[in-house]
């Protein structure tokens, strides 16, 4: 009799529903076209223990990248002692970190048989170098070296690190592709010298990273001129076409840095790098600035520099819509077709934090016979670590739930780059007091409960491989229950409740609007931003 009741409600109007069977169907085979093309292609995927990944690349070699990338580990140390630092040598066939670093030792093991990195100044360092007898050549091919990439990229043990900076070899090829696919990189300082030559091949560089959506920090010279030892004036040798370079490609030049010989001989003689820099002021509080400018806020590219993030909380039954406001919001906001890295507002579902399941839940769960809407199903102590990282402007990493395996995905995660307005969007956002308070705007999308049983049916069982009356009995005695217990009584916390979900477009043109002044910078005084009255 239950299922003939519900069965009534669902095809009482039989175009409408296979109108929205057939809109659900096509949806799901764009999905599955876009899961083919994508199919093959790396998964990017944080080191472990990495907060944030800095590449420092050229297209040319010899203009100074791992004497960059080494005084600019050093000098972040230097700057900041509270920050933790790596240094990661990727030139497989001219290691030179080994040198600059003074570490000649070979890593010791973990017990999972990962590398450990060896230490100076301060700095955790790893390169192939380590790993070969010195002044020994690496004659390999292509297939090889990817291997010994992959082993410096995943069996390192980094411990916490806040800053790797990643020593790229010259060109454009296999390894800077394979660490951009992999890797989510936070940004790239580019290096070069003034001459002609360099700085082509340097703007090579520059327009591949921007076509593969890699953040450009901005661009170190070195060489810029020499200094007389004489009288100390600075003589251009090598011309001065890099400020045409950086308005061709749009770049900023963060530092120039003279040919010195006290900085070439300290890097040859393997003098302690920031002990020479003191020696020469301009270097150490050129990389200061260096520091304190861009560096250290690279993971807040996409972000207005210094304003914590809008954290808007969007709650509902299931199906009632949610995820759709969220996707007409950002499709209002021009940010669908963003790159992830340099969008403004950013999307995020309480269903990656869904708790880890014991094997006797999920064999319930394979069933229909676990509650998925009661609160202990989500890691709530998770969800307040990663929204607070998130307001504190960082780069996190969350997880991406298998619907079909109820399980989450052991190999992927999802990155969130630092944004202006963040939407977070689930049935229970608003249940954990916790939570809650973190939310400058609190939306409910109040749809009734036909509408979203219609919704959730043809969902669960082409995206979800569910069968019908799985849905329908788990609807009965989990969901309808869950959402009048716990979900329901969350509508009192919410400072705009839209009724009819997607389709009060009312309702979604007016946040759109608010959205639009904070990203403005109108409404927010002194850290305060103004809510709208509920409509």
């Amino acid at each position: 009799m239950i299922k003939r009741h519900f069965l009534r409600k669902i095809f009482s109007n039989v175009s409408t529903f296979k109108h929205q069977f057939v809109k659900y169907s096509l949806d799901n085979v764009k999905t599955h076209q876009k899961e083919l093309m994508s199919r093959g292609l790396p998964k990017q995927k944080p080191i472990d223990g990495v907060k944030n990944i800095i590449l420092v690349s050229s297209g040319k070699g010899g203009v100074g990248k791992s004497t960059t990338a080494v005084n600019l580990s050093t000098a972040l140390k230097l700057v900041y002692p509270e920050k933790k630092v790596g240094l990661l040598d990727t030139d497989i066939f001219g290691p030179t970190v080994p040198l600059m670093m003074n570490l000649h030792e070979t890593p010791f093991l973990t017990d999972k048989n990962l590398m450990e990195p060896l230490i100076n100044y301060g700095v955790k360092c790893m390169s192939f170098g380590f790993l070969i007898e010195e002044g020994s050549p690496v004659i390999w091919r292509g297939l090889m070296v990817m291997q010994a990439l992959e082993k410096l990229m995943r069996q390192v043990y980094w411990d916490d690190i806040d800053y790797l900076i990643v020593d790229t070899p010259p060109g454009t090829g296999d390894t800077h592709l394979t660490l951009i696919q992999n890797l989510p990189i936070n940004g790239v300082v580019l290096v070069t010298t003034p001459q002609k030559a360099a700085l082509e091949v340097t703007k090579r560089g520059a327009k591949m990273y921007k076509k593969l959506n890699i953040p450009i920090i901005g661009l170190v010279e070195n060489m810029s001129t020499v200094i007389c030892p004489s009288c100390s004036t600075n003589i251009k040798v090598f011309g001065s076409d890099t400020e045409k370079l950086v308005k061709d490609i749009n770049i900023e030049i963060l530092e120039s840095f003279p040919l010195n010989e006290s900085t070439a001989e300290a890097c040859d003689k393997v003098y302690k790098c920031k002990a020479a820099h003191v020696q020469i002021d301009f270097s150490i509080n050129s990389l200061r600035k260096m520091s304190d400018n861009r560096i250290l806020n690279a993971t807040k590219m996409n972000g207005i520099e210094g304003k914590t993030p809008f954290l808007i909380g969007v709650a509902g039954g299931t199906a009632s819509g949610k995820s759709t406001v969220c996707k007409r919001i950002m499709e209002k906001l021009g940010q669908v077709e963003v790159d992830s890295k340099q969008r403004q507002v950013v999307c995020i579902s309480q269903d990656s934090f869904y708790r880890e399941l014991t094997p006797s839940e999920i064999a319930r769960a394979e069933k229909g016979q676990f509650n998925f809407d009661h609160p202990d199903a989500f890691n709530d102590t998770l969800i307040k670590d990663t929204l607070t990282d998130i307001l504190a402007g960082k780069m996190v990493q969350i997880p991406i739930y298998d619907y079909r395996h109820h399980s989450l995905k052991k190999d992927e995660v999802l990155t969130i780059y630092p944004a202006d307005v963040v939407l977070f969007e689930g049935i229970l956002v608003f249940y954990f007091p916790e939570v809650r308070k973190l939310f400058h705007m609190k939306l409910f999308v109040d749809t009734d409960s036909d509408t979203r049983l219609a919704r959730r049916v043809p969902r669960d069982i082409i995206e979800r491989g569910r069968d019908l009356d799985q849905v329908l009995n788990q609807y009965m005695n989990f969901v309808k229950p869950a959402f009048e217990e716990f979900c329901s009584p969350t509508k009192k916390f919410a400072d705009v409740i839209i009724p009819r979900g997607a389709d009060n477009h009312v309702a979604i043109d007016l946040i759109v609007h608010h959205i639009k002044d904070i990203l403005q910078g109108r409404p927010r005084e002194n850290g305060v931003y103004n809510t709208p009255q509920s409509i």
